[in-house]
């Protein structure tokens, strides 16, 4: 009886620890899709961001200063 309470010991852990492996697998090609999400979106945000810096430098050249504004000089 005691060997059979032995093998089946074993057995748990065995299912335990291949279960234990393959979560940890999981959780590392998450981690890595995780990283490669945030990689790209930091390349978007920077995107944006230029973007929004392209738009205000437009407007500056649509809508000149007051400096600016003053009429044809001559």
């Amino acid at each position: 009886m005691a060997y059979n309470e032995k093998d089946r010991g074993l057995a748990t852990s065995s299912t335990i620890f291949i279960l234990y492996y393959r979560n940890a697998q999981q959780l590392q090609i998450h981690s890595h899709v995780l990283q490669k999400q945030q990689k790209l979106l930091r390349q978007r945000q920077l995107c944006f961001d230029e973007q929004q810096s392209d738009r205000k430098i437009s407007r500056k050249a649509l809508h000149p200063t007051a400096a600016f504004s003053g009429g044809p000089s001559g």
